[in-house]
């Protein structure tokens, strides 16, 4: 499981410049939980994320919505 710390709200172009890796390194996999908390969200991450990127948090009174792009180096996904 991914932890806290490796999940961004920067983006995955600013991740990528920040620690000098491109994105042909990566695949890119779309993440989201729905009416569920932040640690729901954690473990819907495949475990091979190296970070997740775009986090974005919708809330309203009927529900809750996490969703982000992790990044997975290539040749690391099963």
């Amino acid at each position: 499981m991914i932890i806290e710390e490796k999940v961004l709200t920067a983006s995955a172009r600013d991740y990528f410049e920040s620690v000098g890796k491109k994105l042909s390194d990566y695949e890119m996999k779309g993440v989201i939980s729905l009416n569920s908390d932040f640690d729901h969200f954690l473990r819907d991450t495949p475990n091979e994320a190296e970070v997740v990127t775009d986090l974005r948090v919708s809330l309203s009174p009927q529900f809750r919505i996490y969703s982000g792009t992790a990044l997975i180096p290539r040749g690391e996904r099963r």
